[in-house]
């Protein structure tokens, strides 16, 4: 193997650090990038390089602007990153140790620098490999059904200048969102919201040009990749995990890139994973069993090596969709996302904190409050989702009266939950704005822990009718809700019990709604809301699941 330490300058004179790993002195290769802001030594991306190396690619590891070794100046997700991936291209096919095709890789922020790369066109750039991927900026990252992640703060500020401003205690973070709360409980409950990056000693000043697109206008549909895969006419290795916050953005890109339709080969891979893909095969104290990790860089060479090399084998040969279900504990090949032969359920609300097949007969409707002085805290872990949820914030019955709780009985069977999940909600408030959270949730008969199906989901009053044009309540008005709840591939045994949450906040992750209908992120005055769900025969709120039968 051998080690090249090179600066690379792009079309606007700004030099990027780049490290090379060559299997060798001598020979052309197929090569691989990844471009990062985490650092060209990041002991993932160096594993990586050392394993393609040894394997016959040349990998080209490489600080993003702004960040590390590299000059210029850092804008996370406004970074030059598809024109400098386009130069890195360019660049990597004038060396004399390329032989002219390039590949991208990466998870998170890494697999957003590669689809930006791609959206070039560049003749040279043959697949992608994208784990785990930092896009659907909007609906996943800063905006999840039109509201603000205060989450998503956390991260800018620590990746807020030249180098992570961070300090480790044991390998691991001392600055991280649970910490920063637990240090100060107040920190993200400060109004006007636009001032609380002020507060930090790290300033993240990107955030409020963020908080300055709060619909998504054109700032955040030139960033959407899912609005750009006729421009990347492209292989793609779409890998994510259930237990990724972001578990829904490789699924849906893979559709959007036309899935098992597509003209180029696309395919979907799916672990038990979270956001740090194939580490391990326990996630929250659940051991999911040895066929958990992968061998994860072999299957991407695989996929990789019949674009890159003129290899005697064609594309892989299997289903385009591998997906592992927890609970089975067992990997599947299927044809399409979902399943062909899953079937979409309603699961219904009823009065008294009842789900049930079956079609509610009575016309009583649910109530609460909703008090943005006193939000409603998450009933799980950011950090954790496999957790059980957190005692004192979680599902115990009369815990809180802000929220609205319902279970189904026992399941009498087995049960396999795989594809899709999403709520049908018919609800009113008396105000003109107000927000809806909801998660599913199931609970082990064995243990009595309930832990999340999927991340869950929300949506602001306002973007019922489309996240591009806001649209004020008429108070007392009942209007539908359609909110994703995202996707899982999991089996529930005989004796488990499906659980669903309901509340309009979701402290300290998400930012408040004041229900005023003015601007939640600049004005102070907020109001007490009350909250109606309508559980009857002619409004019937449902969760909406997919089944595969057994």
């Amino acid at each position: 193997m051998k080690h090249l330490y090179e600066y690379m300058t792009v079309r606007d004179g700004i030099r990027l650090a780049s490290d090379v790993y060559l299997p060798g002195p001598a020979g052309r290769f197929p090569t691989v990038v990844q471009r990062t802001p985490y650092g060209k030594y990041d002991e993932r991306c160096v594993a990586y390089a050392e394993w393609m190396a040894e394997h016959g690619y040349a990998v080209v590891i490489q600080d993003v602007r702004g960040r590390h070794d590299s000059d210029g100046t850092w804008h996370p997700y406004d970074n030059h990153e598809d024109t400098d991936g386009h130069d890195t291209v360019d660049w990597i096919v004038n060396q004399i140790w390329s032989n002219g095709r390039v590949a991208f890789s990466g998870s998170s922020y890494l697999a957003f620098t590669g689809y930006m790369a791609a959206m070039g066109g560049h003749p040279a750039l043959k697949a992608l490999v994208a784990r785990v991927p930092a896009t659907g900026l909007y609906h996943h990252h800063f905006y999840m059904g039109g509201i603000f992640s205060l989450a998503r703060l956390v991260w800018g500020t620590l990746a807020g200048r030249r180098v992570q401003q961070v300090s480790l205690k044991a390998g691991r973070p001392v600055f991280t969102f649970e910490n920063l709360i637990r240090e100060d409980p107040d920190l993200l409950l400060h109004l006007p919201v636009v001032e609380i990056g002020e507060r930090f000693a790290l300033p993240a000043p990107w955030w409020k040009t963020w908080l300055q697109h709060e619909t998504e206008d054109e700032y955040w549909r030139q960033r959407e990749i899912i609005h750009h895969f006729q421009r990347i006419r492209l292989p793609i290795y779409h890998v994510g995990g259930w237990h990724d916050d972001f578990c829904s953005v490789p699924i849906e890109n893979f559709l959007a890139a036309g899935g098992q339709h597509a003209a180029c080969e696309q395919r979907l891979l799916m672990g038990m994973w979270p956001h740090q893909v194939n580490m391990g095969a326990d996630y929250g104290g659940v051991d999911y069993g040895p066929e958990a990790v992968i061998d994860l860089y072999a299957r991407e060479k695989r996929f990789l090596d019949p674009y890159m090399n003129d290899a005697a084998h064609g594309p892989m040969d299997e289903p385009p969709v591998r997906i592992f279900t927890m609970g089975a504990n067992e990997w599947r090949n299927y044809d399409a996302w979902p399943p062909s032969s899953v079937e979409t359920k309603p699961l219904y609300l009823h009065p008294g904190g009842v789900l049930d097949w079956r079609l509610p007969d009575s016309a009583k409707a649910a109530r609460y409050a909703y008090d943005p002085a006193d939000p409603t805290p998450q009933p799980w872990d950011y950090g954790e989702p496999d957790l059980p949820v957190i005692p004192g914030h979680g599902l115990e019955a009369g815990e809180r009266e802000d929220r609205l709780l319902y279970a189904t009985p026992p399941l009498d069977k087995r049960l396999s939950l795989v594809g899709p999940l999403s709520l049908a909600l018919h609800a009113a408030t008396d105000g003109p704005d107000t927000d809806w959270f909801a998660w599913l949730a199931w609970e082990d008969p064995q243990t009595g822990q309930v832990r999340l199906l999927s991340y869950g989901g929300c949506l602001r009053a306002r973007f019922r009718s489309g996240f591009d044009v806001p649209k004020l309540l008429r108070p007392g008005e009942i209007n539908d809700y359609r909110i994703p709840l995202g996707h899982t591939a999991r089996v529930l045994p005989a004796g488990a019990r499906i659980h669903l949450c309901l509340q309009s906040s979701a402290k300290p992750y998400y930012s408040r709604n004041l229900n005023t209908g003015g601007d939640n992120y600049r004005d102070t005055r907020m109001r007490k809301a009350i909250q109606t769900v309508y559980q009857d025969g002619a409004r019937p709120s449902h969760v909406r699941l997919s089944i595969l039968p057994d």
